[in-house]
């Protein structure tokens, strides 16, 4: 017979089992990232033109998302082919990311986009330093100092090395993304520099003279506002866009707005840092963290500039056109000059601020070493730039008595004198001294 007690022990047991279960997995766990122990990282995904002042940088700005697929190159011809990726830039591009100092190894294998008149003999004569200082090999144009320009960059037009191997490429070119991928080793870190579209295109103006087309002398510090207020129109049939030209875009595809988006695009995966020459010691700052250099390195002297008195007056309606005129260099511009500001924002603006004034005061103590002025007596070795006609370049004058002279020459070497003085290194058996 079975009694009352034996017949609910069963159900006793399971509302025990039942309270034990809920006791263990109710009571509060210790976490070690409970709030407060958790690294948060804060974004901010409104971007856009920078306000730059002692050292703090202020943004306001809207998102962009775009897309782009596959780019085929053949011969310079650009075609792109529009698929799904997408791309969200609240936040600096990943795979571009700034390197971390603490782990990162210099990097010895850049391709450097050099554009006419955007600051870019600047920049580099910092990259020809650090391959001469290092024995790197710079890829040389056989003749004169570019690669054929304006005709599209082929291998042919170099100087090849011994062994197929090359390290630096900075010397000026329209740009052929397939032919210098070949060229280039795999893991070659791709930088170019971009300028103001205004300024950009008053010193090509200038320098290349392209008002005599128009019969308008480059000399006239009003010829730019003359060119543009010309009543036959002449200016229409000159070439413009000068940056997207210098990046390998033809005649045919500068203007469509389609193609000019797909060439930000492709700029956008391929690039891992454009630099704005309006901002060129942040940029240069940008530049050292990429590479993973010393400040050292990237010191510098501004090369290949023009006297103020070679410099165009522009009136506001002048600039509008030149912006209209231009409207695809304006695009490509205001997006870089967007992203970069975001790269700043990464570096940190403490930091910026703190390094900027180093680099300055570096410089500076660098010219007054290296540097005499054009009006001194007893002048040193000068170094003469190309002097376009009508147009004063500011040339560099040695002190003859520098400290460790050799190296001051090498930053005020125009590129004429890189070109012989790296083909006398780099092939010593084709061009002896």
């Amino acid at each position: 017979m079975v009694t009352c007690k034996s017949r609910f022990l069963p159900f006793i047991i399971v509302v025990i089992l039942v309270f034990v279960f809920y006791y263990l997995h109710s009571r509060p766990i210790k976490n070690k990232y409970a709030k407060g122990a958790f690294p948060v990282t804060k974004t901010n995904d409104q971007h856009g033109k920078p306000n730059y002042q002692n050292g703090e940088i202020n943004y306001q700005h809207g998102e962009i998302n775009y897309q782009h697929g596959e780019i085929n190159y053949q011969h310079g011809e650009i075609n792109y082919q529009h698929g799904e990726t997408s791309y969200q830039h609240g936040e600096v591009d990943d795979q571009h990311e700034l390197t971390n100092p603490k782990v990162c190894q210099p990097k010895e294998n850049i391709t450097f986009m050099k554009i006419h008149k955007t600051g870019s003999t600047t920049v580099q004569n910092i990259l020809l330093r650090y391959a001469d200082n290092h024995d790197l090999h710079v890829v040389l144009p056989k003749t004169k100092v570019s690669f054929n320009y304006p005709t599209i960059f082929q291998k042919k037009f170099i100087i090849e090395s011994p062994n197929g191997l090359y390290n630096i490429l900075c010397y000026h070119m329209r740009y052929n993304p397939k032919v210098v991928t070949e060229l280039m080793p795999p893991n070659s870190v791709y930088i170019t520099i971009l300028r103001d579209p205004i300024t950009h295109y008053e010193s090509f103006f200038t320098y290349f003279n392209i008002g005599k087309s128009c019969k308008i002398k480059t000399t006239d510090s009003n010829s730019l506002n003359k060119f543009f207020s010309d009543p036959k129109k002449c200016y229409k049939n000159t070439r413009h866009n000068f940056m997207l030209y210098d990046l390998g875009m033809t005649e045919k595809n500068i203007y469509d707005e389609k193609e000019i988006q797909s060439m930000i695009d492709f700029m956008v995966s391929k690039f891992s840092l454009v630099l704005i020459m309006e901002y060129i010691e942040e940029s240069i700052l940008l530049l050292k963290d990429l590479l993973c250099w010393d400040l050292e390195d990237v010191s510098y002297f501004t090369l290949n500039a023009r006297k103020d008195k070679s410099v165009h007056k522009i009136d506001d309606v002048t600039k509008q056109k030149i912006y209209d005129f231009n409207s695809g260099d304006v695009k490509l511009y205001e997006h870089f000059n967007r992203t970069f500001w975001r790269k700043a924002e990464v570096y940190g603006k403490d930091r910026m601020a703190e390094d900027v004034k180093k680099l300055q005061e570096m410089n500076e103590k660098l010219s007054a070493n290296c540097l005499r002025s054009p009006q001194d007596n007893g002048r040193g070795k000068e170094f003469k730039v190309y002097q376009p006609p009508g147009v004063q370049m500011d040339n560099k004058v040695l002190n003859p008595n520098a400290d460790n002279f050799e190296d001051c020459k090498r930053r005020v070497y125009p590129e004429r004198d890189w070109l012989q003085y790296l083909k006398e290194k780099q092939f010593p058996e084709k061009f002896p001294k």
